[in-house]
């Protein structure tokens, strides 16, 4: 039987510890993780779970992550001891937490906190493009993902929202086409969803990025979490073109041929590197492109 339950409590002395009782159940999995950062809560929870006979069984790492938590395989039906307090041992009115006690899985999923990462995207119908890395955590469930645009935006899709299992990092591409409003703006969030085993679903958080951009806000408000700005412009003079020699044909009697062709920019300013997104090809004919610097090799 699934189960989600929750724990609220404050650390209001200096040094304090709060103990909570644990019913384990022979062979059931238990996750356990703190929630303080994410809630705006200066806490850095510590946690311990031990047996009848005190002995610690699991406990939180200490690491980089913004909040902390464990799971745990009940070796035997009893009564299990949790243990909280602040890892630097504070305590006062902000010292507050919350403590989610479950057996489903919990999947924690953001946008790469990288200090080049942009929040904000102009696009241009038909030929705008962009791509966000994601980070993917998961434990108990380590199957595929979906990811959604969250609302809809006409014209502007995910190439690529389907992501293999037991992927860890992840770069989505997005593409746009002539049903895209030049004059569209707002908001828009991604939603990663269980391609197996259940309909979960997760946010995918901004909030570590947000955190690394401005460390003077090492709290930001959980209403702007996901959220991640859109602009539509007309559409401008391209930034390159591919060029192919002259007089290229296809022959159905060769199993594949080799066309190589040159990426030419068209603005001097212009210094990223290019990325092939999809190729198609004629009627009966599959395209593998290969890009190499600025050289297109397609078979």
């Amino acid at each position: 039987m699934l189960f989600r339950s929750g724990i609220s409590g404050r650390l209001s002395k200096a040094g304090e510890v709060d103990s909570y009782v644990i019913a384990g159940t022979q062979g059931q999995v238990v996750r356990i993780r703190a929630k303080t950062r994410s809630i705006g809560l200066a806490t850095l929870l510590k946690m311990t779970l031990s047996n009848a006979s005190g002995a610690t069984v699991a406990e939180t790492p200490v690491d980089e992550a913004d909040e902390w938590g464990f799971e745990f395989t009940f070796p035997d039906t009893a009564a299990y001891q949790l243990r909280v307090s602040d890892l630097l041992k504070r305590g006062g009115p902000t010292f507050a937490y919350w403590i989610e006690v479950t057996n489903q899985p919990w999947i924690k999923i953001a946008i790469k906190p990288d200090p080049n990462t942009r929040e904000s995207r102009i696009l241009e119908p038909i030929s705008g493009a962009t791509f966000l890395d994601v980070t993917i955590q998961t434990s108990g469930y380590q199957g595929p993902f979906q990811f959604e645009l969250q609302p809809a935006i006409p014209g502007l899709r995910i190439i690529n929202p389907n992501v293999p299992a037991r992927v860890t990092d992840h770069r989505l591409f997005f593409a746009c086409d002539q049903n895209l409003e030049p004059t569209a703006i707002g908001p828009i969030r991604l939603i990663a969803k269980q391609s197996e085993g259940g309909d979960g679903s997760t946010l995918v958080s901004t909030l570590p990025l947000r955190r690394l951009k401005t460390p003077h806000q090492p709290y930001p408000p959980s209403t702007i979490d996901g959220s991640i700005s859109y602009a539509g412009v007309p559409t401008g003079a391209p930034f390159f073109q591919v060029e192919f020699p002259a007089g290229l044909s296809l022959a159905a009697p060769f199993k594949s041929h080799v066309l190589t062709g040159t990426v030419k920019r068209l603005k001097e300013e212009f210094k990223e590197p290019v990325t092939v997104l999809s190729a198609t090809g004629p009627a009966g004919w599959s395209v593998q492109p290969a890009l190499d610097k600025d050289t297109l090799r397609s078979e």
